[in-house]
């Protein structure tokens, strides 16, 4: 449906499409004006919408307007409003091949941009200019629309959240990266171990597995990097978990569903329970030094007893670290739509780009 605009709304927008060329733009079977529905549509029939389309539907059909509820006599016009929308979240949590074309190239534009913010990163740069370098290499791109507002976070890490729409269907990428272009001492071991971590997730998504288990995997991964390699808590891992102590550094989930909204919807929620064919998800674990859930924990007896907190101190300045790939779950396996984009993500990586910048700016 399409309002029938009048014939001078050309002279400020140019060509209006026709009814034809909507239907062609949209991939519809066919168009027609809102204005001409009840015409169209047969009488003593259940119309099906949404709920936010109700009150203007049951204006344009003349019928009583009671959204949220069922109106009209059986026998009647009736405007229905409880069933499309369940109908459409169980649709969009399985997305087609046209679905996952707009993400992937979505996912090659919005990669692009966060590897120009690397080149273009040098110490001293505000978190507004990082984010201008991104939404300039977006448009340059042909994404016009972000699918969310940037999160730059700058410290001696800097952590971007950041991701561009095709055709109304965003990615959701996450990076970090140095400051001086060069990971050095136990800001190399935090990202090593959110790497290892993802990568850990990774390796057991596939249809039917259960995203909480993996959930709880990855983040056995990022305690016993706490543990083992920093230092920073002590005691078993799973007293650790007992202790919700992977909460302290990894507040978040692991996953939610992407798509038309950044956090999209399902039939089961914004997340993942059982991976299915068809499934668009994000997996991005992060671990962070967040003062407040710090100073929460040392009031916990049952979490204090747990971690250093004279050495988690001394990391405070680091931030956190998060990275965060879309992946499509396949009847055989993943695909991985923001490394197949070509984002790259590894220590040596995400140097050279930083490095090649530098040579660039120089010559």
């Amino acid at each position: 449906m399409a309002p029938k605009l009048p014939p001078e709304t050309a002279f400020w927008m140019g060509h209006i499409p026709t009814l034809e060329e909507l239907a062609e733009e949209y991939g519809a079977d066919a168009c027609y004006y809102s204005e001409d529905l009840k015409s169209i549509l047969p009488s003593n029939r259940d119309v099906h919408t949404l709920p936010s389309l109700s009150p203007r539907l049951t204006e344009l059909l003349g019928v009583p307007c009671a959204s949220g509820a069922e109106n009209g006599s059986k026998g009647s016009t009736r405007v229905l409003d409880s069933l499309l929308g369940n109908v459409l979240n169980r649709c969009r949590s399985l997305k087609t091949d046209a679905e996952v074309a707009c993400s992937f190239q979505a996912n090659v534009i919005s990669g692009r941009a966060h590897m120009d913010m690397w080149r273009d990163c040098r110490p001293g740069m505000y978190e507004y200019q990082l984010e201008a370098t991104f939404n300039s290499s977006t448009l340059k791109g042909g994404a016009f629309q972000l699918g969310y507002p940037s999160i730059v976070m700058k410290e001696d890490l800097i952590l971007v959240d950041a991701g561009a729409e095709i055709r109304n269907y965003t990615a959701d990428i996450s990076r970090t990266f140095p400051a001086s272009g060069t990971f050095e001492g136990i800001r190399k071991d935090v990202f090593a171990a959110v790497l290892e971590s993802q990568e850990k997730a990774l390796s057991l998504m596939k249809a039917g597995a259960d995203m909480p288990t993996i959930d709880q995997e990855c983040r056995k991964v990022l305690l016993a990097h706490l543990k083992d390699n920093m230092g920073l808590v002590t005691g078993s891992i799973d007293e650790l978990i007992a202790a919700k102590v992977d909460r302290v550094f990894m507040p978040h989930g692991l996953s939610h569903f992407l798509g038309l909204d950044v956090h999209d919807v399902s039939d089961v929620g914004p997340v993942p329970k059982k991976l299915k064919p068809g499934h668009l998800v994000t997996v991005e674990p992060g671990l962070y030094f967040i003062d407040q859930l710090i100073r929460k924990a040392a009031a916990d007896p049952k979490q204090a007893s747990l971690i250093n907190f004279d050495k988690v101190e001394k990391v405070g300045d680091i931030g956190g670290v998060r990275i965060e790939d879309n992946v499509l779950i396949e009847e055989e396996g993943i695909f991985n739509l923001t490394v197949e984009a070509g984002c790259v993500k590894s220590i040596k990586d995400v140097e050279e780009v930083m490095q090649h910048g530098r040579e660039a700016r120089v010559n």
